[in-house]
């Protein structure tokens, strides 16, 4: 068994962690290593990209059109998203286009008409993304109201807040994406290799004889 610690970039510095964290925190993360996906040109190599499928419930066979009578409140118009576990929402356009993927969809099709499929999102995740989105829609809200939302939004635990930053790079919402991002950085800045294990949930299964290989190994990590 090999026994190792990597180095891994914390905004401006550069922290060490044991491979079993660098390896979690890596795949986290890893939208952060990697170039910025180049913008979709077209609704179906977005949909390609993404696993979705348009629900061509009112499709118009005889003229190959869609229907002209989309779901509308009022002037507002509403999109259907529906979940990988059923769920439905039904939210304005000018909410759900916080997400690259749909705004790009939408410019493309009327949608307004049909159910969005996000095959890799539960009802649960999505219901934390558009609150998110509602919030940052609002009219008149200040960037002090925002901060404190953004705050009270992101107590929840690392399992939770992994699976809204799952959701924010398949829906392509950079913003939402950023904000979780920065608070993975705070939540282990300047804690230990213990504390950061408790953060990501890692169990430490290394024994003592294990652990003092690791540290004789790479004492240059504990300077």
């Amino acid at each position: 068994m090999v026994f190792g610690f990597q180095k891994a970039i914390l905004g401006d510095e550069i922290i060490i962690v044991d491979e079993k964290i660098a390896n979690v925190w890596n795949g986290f993360l890893s939208n952060r290593l990697s170039p910025v996906l180049s913008v979709l040109s077209s609704s179906s190599r977005i949909r390609d990209s993404r696993g979705l499928k348009m629900d061509f419930e009112q499709y118009d066979n005889n003229n190959s059109t869609f229907s002209s009578s989309p779901i509308a409140l009022g002037t507002k118009k509403l999109i259907t998203l529906k979940t990988s576990d059923d769920e439905e929402f039904k939210l304005d356009k000018s909410v759900a286009v916080k997400s690259e993927v749909i705004k790009n969809l939408v410019q493309d099709v009327d949608c307004t008409s049909n159910v969005i499929p996000l095959l890799n999102v539960d009802g649960k995740t999505m219901t934390k993304v558009i609150k998110y989105w509602k919030k940052h829609s609002d009219e008149g809200v200040t960037e002090v109201q925002l901060k404190n939302f953004d705050q009270d939004f992101l107590k929840m635990s690392h399992s939770k807040l992994f699976h809204v930053h799952l959701a924010a790079r398949y829906l392509d919402d950079k913003q939402l994406e950023e904000v979780i991002i920065q608070e993975s950085f705070d939540r282990i800045t300047g804690k230990t290799l213990e504390e950061i294990r408790e953060v990501f949930d890692i169990v430490n299964d290394y024994t003592p004889e294990e652990e003092e290989q690791v540290h004789r190994e790479n004492a240059w990590a504990f300077k």
